[in-house]
């Protein structure tokens, strides 16, 4: 259906009969491999020199070796008249296999390697363990250390002579290189009890100490408890003497603090001056030469952040947890609050005259986020007398995310596809995933009603009042002050620019269904999110980058005044831009979804067939 509509647009029945523009023309040209070997290895071993003291060791290690290579060849494309043309395209800021590609055009060849080895390394002492009639009682204590080196290269030309043979020889193009090296470790030390009596009472305390390289020394440790208790109901006595259908009804509450060190980057403590050689600003004056020659440069680097340290992430939850009817249905809910503190976010804002751009400011612990949520387990299996087997398991959880303090004076809004420059503008109070946009519900019927609309309402933010027509949107003066704009982008001046929709998944659920008869058994697993809003403003689904689909032909024009979309309007011009450029609640819409994530089939072998041949067991498996 790609082609029949490409074609509505741009009618060549070839071989080419894709346009310039349309960038399945240059997938058609593109090849992308990728060989990855990875190997691992690991030791244990496992002393006890007293009875109930366990000594346990445990290394891995593993190795990846990646090599990757992709090509692009020249896309050509024929126009009306039968002549075919080569399309020769400028790339900027792409990124393949982890390397932001320097400026290139088509037709080019990129071959890279990256290797990398883990090192993890964990020992533990088994200090005491009590197995009584009625208690249980452990204690352990352990240290873990774990070791990444990174290391990848890569070389690319382009400015190939034909798409035959894609190699340097065959290029006469510019020859890029460069590598990338990074490293990172972490050591702990851990220990943790574990205490129940009579399987009623429950208790469990543990607390590690962890440092990271990721911080510079000082502040790379951080101490991290926690501390969970439970009690069971139906395993007391005078529950039991209820007769009621509960094997387990247990309680379960916790709180613990984990760190957590991936907000920070490998070296933000230390200032890196990035080396360009021969840059277009580096000039060696006439001296040791008669000419002027190009230099190296060496970049101003970015603010560092010495203070930085482990962001902590609270987790408090209470739970409750059913068996009942013979352990044919059991239940699970939890009601959780996770909170995390001392996020790492920007740093107080600078004067402009010291060069600082707002990305390389230096970061703090300054942010905190709040998620409260709660989730709720469903499962019933059971198996019938003929061998007949039958399971239903539902599980359902939601959550809202909430900043609760951020470094943000200003009081910037989350602006993208607003108008404004964009920003991530977390502020406190937000909402994560909150869409920010205008009320745009309708579209213009007629030339008339544009006139009578444009008299009380300025809408040259998006467009001059010549250039509405009918079919565009009609946005909606929200404040009342004659104009629809989005102010300044803040909350104390957001203009007309409203919170229309949340792109946070609400409502996620799971459905688990399996059957099971002598030997033969099939499952299967849904997932889906119930409420879930997606803004079309920018994206290919809304005309964006030129491609079409059948659903874009649901478009208003003289003969579909009903149309869903807006009038057909040339790319990137100012009337594309004011009908498909700004989130709008028109063009917000659903994306709930349920879909079929696995189906498996299986047999087992009776066991007394599979002894006659010398196994001991054998399943077979089908699996989409």
């Amino acid at each position: 259906m790609l082609f029949l509509i490409v074609r509505q647009f741009f009618p060549v029945d070839s071989e080419y009969n894709l346009p310039d523009w349309n960038e399945f023309l240059r997938m058609k040209q593109s090849r992308y491999n990728q060989n990855r070997i990875s190997d691992a290895m690991s030791f244990s071993a496992v002393i006890t020199p007293l009875e109930g003291w366990d000594i346990v060791g445990e290394m891995k290690v593993r190795l990846d070796v990646e090599k990757n290579s992709f090509e692009r060849g020249t896309p050509i494309y024929e126009n009306p008249n039968k002549q075919l043309y080569t399309v020769y395209w400028e790339y900027a800021g792409i990124s393949i296999s982890g390397n932001a590609l320097e400026k290139l055009y088509m037709g080019f060849i990129y071959p890279a390697g990256m290797p990398s080895i883990i090192i993890f390394l964990r020992m533990y002492l088994l200090l005491i363990r009590i197995n009584g009639e009625n208690i249980f009682f452990k204690a352990m204590a352990g240290f873990q250390m774990e070791v990444q080196e990174n290391s990848d290269g890569y070389t690319y030309k382009d400015g190939m002579l034909s798409d035959d043979i894609f190699s340097f020889a065959n290029a006469n193009g510019t020859l890029y290189a460069g590598d990338n090296r990074t490293h990172w470790a972490t050591m702990g030390a851990y220990a943790r009890m574990n205490w129940n009596y009579q399987n009623v009472y429950f208790l469990e305390v543990s607390g590690r100490y962890d440092g990271s390289s990721r911080f510079a020394p000082g502040h790379r440790w951080g101490f991290f408890p926690s501390f969970s208790a439970g009690y069971d109901i139906a395993r007391t006595d005078y529950f039991q003497k209820l007769e009621l259908p509960f094997s387990q009804l247990k309680v379960r509450v916790s709180y613990g603090r984990l760190g957590n060190q991936n907000g920070a980057g490998y070296y933000d403590y230390i200032g890196v001056m990035p080396l360009v050689a021969a840059d277009p600003n580096a000039w060696l004056l006439p001296g040791i030469s008669s000419t002027p020659t190009q230099g190296t440069i060496a970049k101003t680097p970015k603010m560092i952040s010495p203070y930085i340290t482990w962001e902590k992430v609270d987790n408090a939850n209470l739970g409750f947890d059913l068996m009942l009817l013979d352990n044919r249905l059991s239940i699970t809910a939890d009601i959780y609050q996770r909170t995390t503190r001392d996020m790492i976010g920007p740093a107080e804002a600078i004067p402009s005259i010291g060069g600082i751009a707002n990305a390389d400011r230096a970061k703090v612990n300054n942010a905190t986020l709040r998620n409260r949520g709660w989730e709720l387990s469903v499962n019933w299996h059971d198996q019938l007398k003929c061998g007949f087997s039958y399971g239903v398991g539902f599980n359902l959880f939601n959550y809202k995310a909430v900043v609760t303090k951020y470094n943000n004076p200003e009081g910037l809004i989350f602006n993208n596809h607003t108008g404004l420059p964009s920003n991530k503008g977390y502020y406190e109070g937000m909402d994560i995933g909150e869409i920010w946009g205008y009320r745009a519900d309708d579209l213009f019927m007629s030339n008339r009603e544009i006139d009578d609309y444009l008299r009380t309402v300025d809408l040259s933010f998006f467009k001059p009042d010549s250039q509405w027509q009918r079919g565009d949107l009609k946005y909606l003066d929200v404040d009342g002050d004659g104009k629809v704009d989005p102010g300044k982008g803040t909350l104390s001046d957001h203009g007309d620019l409203r919170v229309i929709g949340n792109a946070t998944p609400k409502y996620s659920f799971g459905i688990n269904l399996n059957v099971g008869y002598k030997g033969f058994e099939v499952s299967t697993l849904f997932q889906g999110v119930a409420k879930r809003d997606f803004p079309l403003a920018g994206s290919t689904y809304l005309f964006g980058g030129k491609n079409f689909f059948k659903e874009h032909l649901d478009y208003f024009s003289a003969d579909q005044p009903n149309g869903y979309l807006p009038r057909l309007t040339e790319f990137n011009k100012p009337d594309f831009q004011a009908n498909s450029a700004y989130n709008t609640s028109r063009y917000l819409v659903n994306a709930a979804y349920m879909r079929m994530k696995n189906l498996m089939v299986s047999y087992t072998f009776n066991k007394r067939m599979l002894r006659n041949i010398g196994l001991e067991k054998s399943k077979s498996i089908f699996h989409v």
